[in-house]
């Protein structure tokens, strides 16, 4: 692995780190949380010049940049089962979808990936079809552009959570995971079985409940329609807090954990004491960073287009 910068572009600040792979495994050489937000091109400057100051002493050593992004900023279709090499099926599927929803945009405009999956219970598969705006994709680059290396979108929020699971939790790579990605006003929901996506969801949470009564109704009602028992449920994102994990961990039977994208990431010696302090601090807001530069959980079934 090149010593990459990732980035995640987040809702609620910008989050960034610099790995490499040492024969130890990966190593982590800085991290920066950012108040500047990446919405639109009037950002751009603010972003960029914020990260080339925090990283401006690592700067000869990056290699590459890999970037995410908040799943606010993705499409999700649902697509019945077919086969994930039938491109034009699946596209002339998209189009449609397209059209239904935004009259004015064409599949060209969007950066697509498509993913397989399937559950315990209804083993068919189906496949999740993930649509980023090549315009958005555009300016994360332009905001990378002045480190000079190659960048590349790696992906959203909540699916590179599942990569920083795999990897910082290998004991479950053939158990049953429940991943929450925790907003203000929704939660992402997505299961993870023998390494393989068996369910994913969005869910709303009503200005009159909370996070933890709302999931432990998806742990208790709609999950078990899918997937047997979890293994765990791990949690992460700027929505979470200790009394809301409480309120979960109360109405489940299986341990309820912060999403520790630092588990199992090596300290580089550059990093300071303060530097990993900040880690253990925010572990739980890193996952989508991390996930950035590692490679997405069912990397050898997707396709991209």
């Amino acid at each position: 692995m090149k010593t990459t910068l990732a980035v995640y572009f987040g809702i609620d600040r910008t989050y960034a780190a610099i790995f490499s792979q040492n024969a130890q495994g990966i190593e982590v050489l800085h991290i920066g949380i950012f108040p500047q937000i990446l919405q639109k091109p009037e950002d751009i400057q603010a972003i960029a010049s914020a990260l080339k100051k925090e990283f401006a002493p690592f700067s000869s050593m990056i290699q590459e940049c890999h970037f995410s992004i908040p799943i606010e900023k993705v499409f999700i279709y649902q697509l019945p089962p077919t086969a994930i090499d039938n491109t034009d099926e699946i596209k002339a599927m998209l189009a449609h979808e397209i059209r239904q929803s935004l009259p004015d945009a064409v599949l060209s405009d969007f950066d697509i990936y498509i993913i397989p999956g399937s559950t315990p219970s209804v083993p068919a598969p189906y496949l999740l079809a993930i649509l980023t705006e090549q315009a958005y994709v555009q300016i994360c680059k332009q905001a990378l552009s002045s480190f000079h290396v190659p960048i590349e979108y790696a992906q959203n929020s909540q699916f590179a959570a599942h990569s920083a699971f795999a990897y910082n939790y290998p004991e479950f790579a053939d158990k049953t995971a429940v991943i929450f990605g925790v907003q203000d006003n929704f939660m992402d929901v997505s299961v993870i079985h023998n390494n393989q996506l068996a369910f994913y969801s969005l869910f709303g949470i009503p200005s009159q409940e909370n996070f933890g009564s709302i999931a432990v109704k998806v742990m208790t009602s709609i999950l078990p329609q899918y997937i047997p028992t979890p293994d765990i449920a791990l949690l992460y994102s700027n929505g979470l807090e200790k009394k809301l994990m409480d309120i979960l961990a109360e109405g489940v039977t299986v341990p309820v954990k912060r999403l520790n994208a630092f588990r199992n990431i090596i300290p580089a010696p550059t990093l300071t004491v303060a530097a990993i302090t900040l880690c253990g601090k925010t572990a739980h807001l890193f996952p989508a960073v991390l996930g950035a530069m590692l490679p997405p959980l069912q990397e050898k079934d997707c396709i991209r287009f």
